[in-house]
């Protein structure tokens, strides 16, 4: 599986579980280990409203907000090639380069510069855009890449947890057939947890509190 589309390799997962297992075990085959990083994968960028990938070139519209600064939907931003912004009254345009805006990548702001006097002598076209990205309705076009080259440690770390975690789930179904406990007649017989069940609760709980330090406060951030 490529690694631009996971958080996790086979060898994190395989040296995770073969202290369990054993480096043996049929259940660590590409096959099995290459679905549950899929499904850790899902599992992380549901619960973080984001993703961890690499983005080239994505192009967005926003509505302009009468603001010196607007924020990507995504983050963080690894390079900018242009802000247009469109004045929908006047029917005009004007671009911005990376060059000349204040950038914040981290959390994807954008800041348009100060305007100074001498600014709007010397180029009065560009000076009626003003410091602001002018009120209107996806009149502000924004091309940018964003995401990450190689996901954080933790997040690579929280992948081989999942992944893990889906795979002695698999094992422990194969173990007890599912059934923990069973009633014939009256007479009933507990087998107490499943197999892993404890470990697996250890490692849910540190999966979650990665995913709350990454999660996105809102679905869609604007």
């Amino acid at each position: 599986m490529s690694d631009s589309y996971v958080y996790c390799t086979t060898t994190q997962v395989t040296n995770l579980l073969n202290p369990i297992l054993g480096s043996s075990d049929s259940i660590l085959t590409d096959t099995y280990i290459d679905n549950a990083i899929a499904l850790a994968k899902n599992y992380i960028d549901n619960a973080t409203f984001r993703d961890f990938s690499e983005h080239t070139d994505d192009i967005e519209w926003h509505d302009g907000n009468g603001r010196d600064s607007i924020n990507t939907y995504n983050y963080p931003i690894l390079s900018l090639s242009y802000v247009i912004m469109y004045n929908q009254l006047m029917q005009a345009m004007r671009t911005f380069l990376d060059t000349e805006l204040i950038i914040h990548p981290e959390w994807g702001e954008i800041f348009l510069p100060p305007i100074y006097p001498v600014f709007l002598s010397d180029k009065p076209f560009s000076a009626m855009f003003g410091n602001v990205f002018i009120s209107g309705r996806r009149n502000i076009e924004i091309k940018y890449s964003w995401g990450y080259e190689t996901p954080p440690d933790d997040i690579q770390y929280a992948c081989t947890l999942m992944t893990g975690t889906y795979l002695l789930q698999q094992k422990g179904g194969y173990i007890s057939a599912g059934v923990t406990s069973r009633s014939i007649d009256g007479y009933s017989e507990s087998y107490g947890k499943m197999p892993f069940e404890g470990l697996l609760e250890q490692w849910q709980k540190q999966v979650d509190a990665i995913i709350m330090k990454h999660r996105r406060l809102t679905p869609r951030a604007i």
